[in-house]
């Protein structure tokens, strides 16, 4: 074999490796200790969601405490992996600060509950928003398809689209996207009444996104000041 083609091969492999261990957890963990961290991780979801920093603490600090009696076979760094971020939102300053370490914690729980799995009947949904964070896009679980977005709150409660379940009873819902709320008033499709939403305040939630400028456009189907955001989480199929 080519020693070129046999390096790419080898290379491929050990990266596919390094992603299956990166995404796996400890056997030693249990779908009943799953279960247990789920209640304090959606009460973070929805603190965050409703703008509530306190909130988010409280159920912060009690995920720390489940994560206080994980199995003694859980390796520590695992555990760290999920408690650390736990304790950011815990400490954080300011809602900004435990939205960044609710971004950790939710790729971390979505790792774990998609590995270990609940044995609970809370069905769990994976939702992502492709503007959080500057454009980076950003997911995190909650336990119904009503978008409620943690890292905007009330400034865009809507944006983003529910992905898939991974948890739960089957429920009989479509995991598609449901347009998003821009401070509190809608378009794409949640907007049912054909309100107008001026340019500049689209310009104020938008701001830092790439894109946006370059993705405005004329819409027949919905009107903000003659034309819509363009961006992915505003389209009629929201984003998908």
């Amino acid at each position: 074999m080519n020693t070129s083609k046999y390096r790419k091969i080898i290379g491929v492999a050990i990266a596919l490796i390094a992603t299956v261990t990166l995404n796996a957890h400890s056997d030693a963990f249990k779908p009943a200790f799953v279960d247990s961290l789920v209640k304090p991780y959606l009460e973070i979801q929805k603190s965050l969601a409703g703008d509530n920093l306190e909130g988010a603490q409280t159920a912060a600090s009690a995920f720390v405490e489940v994560m206080n009696t994980a199995p003694q076979a859980v390796p520590p760094e695992e555990s760290d992996d999920l408690a650390t971020p736990a304790r950011g939102i815990e400490s954080a300053s300011d809602i900004s600060s435990a939205r960044k370490s609710f971004e950790e914690l939710s790729m971390e729980f979505t790792s774990l509950v998609t590995h270990v799995g609940t044995s609970g009947k809370t069905p769990l949904f994976v939702a992502n928003c492709p503007m959080a964070f500057g454009g980076k896009g950003a997911s995190w679980i909650q336990e119904d398809t009503t978008v409620a977005n943690p890292y905007y709150g009330a400034r865009m409660l809507k944006c983003g689209s529910v992905k898939k379940q991974i948890a739960g009873e089957k429920s009989d819902h479509k995991t598609t996207g449901e347009g998003h709320e821009h401070m509190g008033h809608g378009h794409g499709m949640t907007e049912k009444s054909g309100d107008t939403y001026s340019l500049a305040n689209l310009d104020s939630v938008h701001a830092g996104v790439p894109g946006y400028h370059d993705g405005l456009k004329a819409s027949k189907s919905q009107k903000v000041s003659g034309e819509s955001c363009g961006m992915s989480c505003c389209s009629t199929d929201g984003g998908n």
